[in-house]
């Protein structure tokens, strides 16, 4: 995830371009903003990090990647 996502709009697509079999798996509203970036072609492309885990952010959002799945590798 991002703070700043001014750059996904160019990053995301160059970075599909190279590996057309990339995963990206993020949060909340970075996760939206790649699958607007990507439109209907997103397909297996990004995973929300909720899908992953099977755990819900916590309220607020500031809580979102402390889950043995991300941080155990």
């Amino acid at each position: 995830s991002v703070f700043d996502k001014s750059g996904l709009g160019r990053l995301v697509p160059e970075i599909i371009d190279v590996n057309p079999n990339m995963r990206f798996m993020s949060t909340g509203g970075t996760y939206e903003k790649i699958k607007e970036i990507l439109g209907n072609s997103y397909g297996d492309n990004i995973i929300e990090i909720a899908d992953y885990t099977g755990f819900p952010e916590m309220e607020g959002g500031l809580v979102k990647t402390l889950h043995p799945k991300i941080h155990a590798g």
